[in-house]
């Protein structure tokens, strides 16, 4: 913050919020990704240029099913939760094997490093819990 006035997010500054999150997750709201990509209101238009400056920025959405999706999420509110995640990181992994089981060639080793003496069944499904239900 410089004096009075208060700072707009970009998504570097957001990135770095999520490298330095306990586990790599942080918790927000559309709102700082939507000032963070320029825009003065929220939009279904807005969510896909949100969706893709993530992408871009090396991020991951996690939480509610198909936020960012303009034609399901047709009336976006900048109070609606999203957990950011590093794509590259275990947990960004994780996630896309959860979520995306194909994009992610190696499953097993997305697991890998999550409680190692749990069975496969029991570790997905306390991950499902936490990228689908937020």
């Amino acid at each position: 913050m410089t004096g009075n006035t208060i700072e707009t997010p970009t998504l570097a500054h957001i990135a770095a919020q999520v490298d330095a999150a306990p586990n790599g997750l942080l918790r927000t709201t559309l709102e700082p990704l939507r000032d963070a990509i320029g825009w003065e209101k929220l939009s279904k238009r807005a969510l896909g240029i949100i969706e893709d400056a993530l992408e871009e920025a090396g991020l991951t959405p996690l939480g509610a099913r198909d936020l960012l999706d303009p034609t399901v999420n047709v009336e976006p509110r900048h109070w609606h939760e999203v957990w950011l995640v590093r794509s590259n990181s275990n947990a960004g992994r994780i996630a896309r094997a959860v979520l995306h089981p194909d994009d992610e060639p190696d499953v097993a080793a997305a697991f890998a490093g999550i409680a190692p003496t749990s069975p496969a069944e029991a570790k997905l499904e306390a991950i499902r819990k936490i990228v689908l239900e937020g």
